[in-house]
């Protein structure tokens, strides 16, 4: 029986950023290279813009599997989702049969079990601390589309930079514990293959993707990602392989509560 209130982050729909620079370099592209501070300072500000990149497209829908290794469970279940820009993501969760409805929108969280016969109401804000996302509604959905989450910060980041890749490391001030952040930028794709987010009470989010395609229209979009989320209790991990995608095409989304079913807390 899946418990989806169990299984944090169930539904990470997340990551791909875009940035754009050049240097010259002959050094091997395994080794940290020196460059510029010419250089260095376009590497900070297109850091800066990426964070900021206007999401794109307006409307996409999508079908996925997704594989949950959590402790007491093991699946694979089917998503069939849609995003609307700034508006709302719809979820459909099936294994064989519909288990799981979900409507997230910037104000509110709401599921449906149909395993149970219970739904779920709450605030966006609270079903993203739950779940230990380190973001907000905006941060939220751009993980979704691979794209980086907003980690601007006072402190300047450490760069690492070799000739195919960089990697960018700091802190983000949060409350109640600040964000230590890892993102690894290949060059030229550019592309994100790796993010890591770690918090000083032990709780810890790898993010790995790949296979990255463009949809038609904006930045690629990774369709094959890997999860994997530490926490001081427990250990989770999920694959996500997106295999059809459609962008904007507006349609209806339809979630409705049955009057049998129980609300439980969030």
């Amino acid at each position: 029986m899946i418990r989806p209130m169990k299984v944090p982050v169930l539904l990470w729909l997340l990551l791909s950023c875009v940035i754009a620079f050049g240097w010259n370099c002959n050094k091997k592209a395994n080794k940290a290279i020196v460059v510029s501070t010419a250089d260095e300072r376009r590497i900070m500000s297109a850091w800066e813009t990426l964070q900021q990149t206007p999401l794109l497209p307006d409307h996409l829908e999508a079908k996925s599997k997704l594989d949950i290794d959590v402790p007491d469970l093991s699946i694979g279940v089917r998503l069939h989702w849609y995003w609307v820009r700034d508006s709302a993501l719809w979820i459909r969760v099936t294994k064989i049969i519909e288990t799981h409805r979900i409507l997230i929108t910037p104000d509110s969280f709401k599921l449906l079990d149909n395993l149970n016969n219970e739904y779920v109401y709450g605030s966006t804000r609270d079903w993203l601390r739950k779940q230990k996302l380190p973001v907000d509604y905006n941060g939220f959905q751009r993980l979704l589309l691979g794209q980086c989450p907003d980690l601007s910060s006072p402190e300047r980041p450490l760069l690492t930079i070799k000739r195919d890749s960089i990697s960018i490391q700091g802190l983000k001030p949060m409350s109640p514990d600040p964000l230590q952040y890892l993102v690894q930028l290949s060059w030229p794709n550019q592309d994100i293959p790796h993010m890591e987010f770690s918090v000083a009470s032990g709780e810890a989010i790898s993010i790995h993707q790949d296979r990255f395609t463009n949809p038609g229209l904006g930045p690629d979009i990774p369709w094959l990602r890997h999860y994997h989320v530490d926490t001081p209790e427990e250990k989770y991990t999920f694959d996500l392989e997106i295999n059809d995608w459609k962008i904007n095409r507006p349609k209806p989304v339809y979630f409705q509560v049955p009057a049998s079913y129980e609300r439980v807390p969030l």
